[in-house]
């Protein structure tokens, strides 16, 4: 596999405020949760564990029903549990690639522009999605609308947190057949003009991946 590479500093970025959209640009995207991780690290079905007196899970699919309404899509096999608390899913159609494989797995059997969260994204709120909708909206050519966030002067790129247009679905696929699961890797390689990133709360996207993360979450969430 590829080693990912760093963010082209060339890359357009947009701070704008989120706006309303309308039912009629909503229905042009997809709005999935990626729910088809191990969760080896957390050594437990991490999506199903209590956040607040809910599966932790349970967050991004709210949140994503709070803009989208009724209509999430899960992606990836999963807990029985986990498939019932959302409307629709889908098998991952690319086992063992990782996010991408999901990913791809929704473009193409929705044929849609797709909204991607993870679903360890326990503070994951609408505002933040509201952002990324609101700026791919502005730009529908776009390949791809991510989520940034800076920490100590240092900026991190999001791509579970992101809106991908169908021009992402060549350059994934390629990577597939390549066996290049980095979607980092695969986002650096298109022409800037077409990555679009959204500055978002650091707060908003924290996520969980041992349990130590999760206990550091419920702490600051008090």
């Amino acid at each position: 596999m590829t080693a990912a590479r760093g963010p082209s500093r060339s890359t357009e970025r947009s701070s704008s405020i989120a706006t309303e959209p309308t039912p009629s640009a909503l229905a042009s995207i997809a709005p999935i949760v990626l729910v088809g991780g191990r969760s080896v690290r957390f050594g437990r079905d991490k999506l199903l564990a209590d956040v607040g007196g809910r599966p932790m899970v349970a967050a991004p699919i709210a949140a994503l029903r709070e803009v989208f309404g009724p209509r999430v899509t899960l992606v990836g096999d999963c807990d029985p549990s986990v498939r019932n608390l959302a409307e629709h899913w889908l098998p991952d159609d690319h086992p063992g690639t990782g996010p991408m494989g999901g990913i791809v797995t929704a473009l193409e059997r929705l044929g849609e522009s797709t909204l991607v969260l993870a679903g360890d994204l326990p503070a994951i709120n609408s505002a933040t999605i509201h952002r990324l909708v609101d700026v791919f909206r502005s730009r529908p050519d776009a390949a791809v609308v991510l989520a940034t966030t800076t920490e100590d002067g240092e900026s991190r790129d999001h791509p579970c947190a992101a809106v991908y247009g169908q021009p992402m679905r060549h350059p994934f696929e390629s990577a597939l057949r390549s066996r290049r699961f980095s979607l980092r890797d695969a986002i650096a390689r298109l022409p800037a003009s077409s990555v679009i990133r959204v500055d978002v709360t650091a707060a908003a996207l924290a996520n969980i991946n041992e349990q130590a993360d999760l206990g550091r979450h419920l702490a600051s969430d008090g």
